[in-house]
């Protein structure tokens, strides 16, 4: 996804990034969440909580962001 500000992620790529990583690393129980979806699904409650629409790269927490980056990855790779 282009971003218009690579200082900020859109709530978009991080849906997108929730959306392969749940294919890539599905629940083996409906519950418990892979180390990469734990990390997105934070600053993804955090935007909402906040009402936001884009979060700051540089707050995004490190974990989160290598997921992001791995997903960003594939997909440029898949171009």
């Amino acid at each position: 996804m282009d971003t218009q500000n690579p200082n900020t992620i859109h709530v978009v790529e991080i849906e997108a990034a929730i959306n392969y990583w749940r294919a890539r690393s599905p629940s083996p129980d409906g519950f418990t969440l892979a180390p990469e979806l734990r990390a997105l699904a934070e600053i993804y409650a955090l935007m909402a909580i906040r009402h936001a629409t884009e979060a700051a790269t540089k707050e995004v927490p490190s974990k989160a962001m290598a997921a992001i980056e791995a997903y960003r990855a594939d997909q440029a790779s898949e171009q």
